[in-house]
């Protein structure tokens, strides 16, 4: 659950000191795909597009998880991937990648917003959904292939 939700945060900002507060659309994600600046950057480094391509093929049936330790919602959904690791170890590869760091790898996967989950069927994207899911509908979908 968010600290603030996002009228409280703005209405925060404005009467502690802060001018000219918007909201950014597309969020964190958005202003790190544009390539700006940003207080605290991490050294990580991003994996790479022949990463990702071997990630997708390591399995028949893999669910990429982009998600981040800050976003609320992805920490919503920790424990229906958790879940759905232990449940489903014999059919699916859960690979979870950092939205913060792999904007790169987001940016030529049209991923725009976090958590975006992707599921690959022999290195192929065969389903793809962004936000909070059930693990009925990622059970459902998986039982259908």
């Amino acid at each position: 659950k968010p600290l603030f939700r996002e009228e409280e945060g703005r209405h925060w900002l404005l009467a502690n000191g802060f001018k000219n507060v918007e909201n950014l659309k597309g969020g964190f994600t958005a202003w790190k795909q544009e390539n700006k600046p940003i207080q605290g950057a991490t050294n990580v480094a991003q994996i790479t597009t022949e990463n990702y391509n071997a990630y997708i093929s390591s399995s028949n049936i893999v669910l990429i998880d982009f998600s981040a330790n800050w976003c609320p919602p992805c920490k919503q959904m920790a424990p229906v991937i958790e879940a759905l690791k232990n449940e489903q170890k014999n059919k699916l590869k859960v690979i979870q990648l950092d939205g913060g760091v792999n904007t790169n790898v987001m940016q030529q996967l049209k991923v725009e917003a976090l958590p975006t989950f992707i599921i690959y069927k022999n290195g192929k994207e065969t389903w793809r959904k962004q936000g909070v899911v059930t693990k009925e509908e990622f059970v459902t979908y998986l039982n259908s292939l």
